[in-house]
């Protein structure tokens, strides 16, 4: 059965991006006047352009290059935002917007050191701030340091006990570290706090379905699909709880519409595969396993997967080749070299699967006696 394929979108820090306000642009009429055109249009090429002319007008404002890079962060041009939070620093060093809006842009960078610096800095500066315990919270939770991101999630709630999104990210750490009903507990509150909240939703059915719930997983799938409809994952996700259920047509059915809104999505091709093979229509599952592997050559389960369709069906060339390439992409699973040995044996190449059964135990496999027993007869070894 494909892993769960984990994909959750986390709100940004609320109010992360400060605004500059025009009381606080210098007492120029001109750069109040550009700043006032700014925040009133809606076109981020304008938006530039009137804060580059207030630079222009006003080169010592912090402010207005704060400004600038929020256009800059907002147009995804992210080196160019840092640069102007750099430069706002540079003018106003304990400038705490800045230091927030240029960790958020490290992290969109996946620089996540530094986004952590610059969060620390803000916790520095403003120990009350809630949203830099979320926005490091979040970080320290793309690093799975899950100690420090509960933490963190822990402290925003603390300081901002309605947060829905901190309950997410905290009930979501706790949910990656096996913690499971402190992740339930949080999100549930996430879900009380916004009932709309479809990542709630979605991350609960997915804690559920690490502890085998699978029919309350698909119960809290489906709020998820309803609140989102085109969300492939909840769909994708749902679709292995039925798998897990033994409803396959259902499961094929969420696999299908998973696709219909992201084509190239190989691992809902490899799960159509598993349902197929679960319901003993090789053809369907070799068919699918296929189109994952066209879509993500590096794909090592639908490898695994296909060779052991291959295997039962006595195609035993076939799946020997795609244990190989499991293999090639897998060096260190164990397994992929038993079921490449079982693949030998059926091929009565019995020095190639004792090579195989040798290389699974250096890699700390337990091989049954028996195999090693008809390999020593086979091979004529006595040792």
């Amino acid at each position: 059965m494909a892993v769960f394929f984990v994909m959750y979108t986390l709100a940004a820090p609320t109010g992360c991006m400060w605004t500059a306000r025009t009381t606080d642009s210098g007492n120029n009429t001109q750069v109040r006047a550009l700043f006032a055109k700014a925040e009133a249009t809606q076109n981020l090429h304008e938006k530039l352009r009137l804060y580059t002319d207030a630079i222009k007008l006003t080169p010592e404002c912090a402010r207005s290059y704060c400004a600038r890079g929020l256009a800059y962060y907002q147009n995804n041009e992210w080196d160019l935002a840092i640069s102007d939070f750099t430069k706002a620093i540079a003018l106003k060093p304990h400038y705490v917007a800045a230091y927030m809006n240029r960790g958020v842009a490290y992290d969109r960078k996946d620089e996540l050191d530094l986004a952590v610096k610059d969060y620390a800095r803000v916790i520095e500066l403003k120990p009350d701030y809630a949203d830099a315990y979320y926005g490091r919270g979040l970080v320290f939770h793309r690093q799975r340091a899950f100690d420090s991101a509960i933490k963190d999630f822990t402290t925003a709630i603390e300081l901002r006990p309605d947060d829905a999104n901190a309950y997410l990210g905290r009930g979501i750490a706790r949910s990656e570290k096996g913690e499971y009903d402190p992740a339930i507990k949080d999100l549930t509150r996430t879900v009380e706090l916004q009932p709309q909240h479809a990542d709630g939703y979605y991350n609960r059915g997915l804690t559920y379905a690490r502890e085998r719930k699978y029919g309350l997983a698909i119960t809290d799938y489906t709020k998820a699909i309803e609140l989102r409809p085109q969300d492939a994952s909840a769909l994708y996700n749902r679709g292995l709880a039925h798998c897990h259920e033994g409803e396959f047509d259902r499961a094929i059915e969420d696999f299908r519409n998973a696709l219909k809104m992201n084509r190239d999505f190989a691992e809902a091709y490899c799960a159509i595969g598993v349902a197929h093979h679960r319901q003993h229509e090789n053809g369907l599952a070799v068919e699918n396993y296929t189109k994952a592997i066209e879509l993500k050559p590096d794909y090592a389960e639908a490898y695994k997967n296909r060779g052991m369709v291959y295997y039962w069906e006595g195609k035993h060339d076939l799946a020997i080749k795609d244990y190989s390439k499991l293999i090639e992409l897998a060096p260190s699973n164990a397994d992929a070299y038993r079921l490449r040995a079982l693949a030998y044996i059926a091929e009565e190449d019995y020095e190639a699967a004792w090579a195989d059964v040798q290389a699974a135990q250096k890699l700390g496999l337990k091989v049954p006696p028996g195999l090693i027993e008809q390999l020593k007869k086979e091979t004529g070894r006595s040792e």
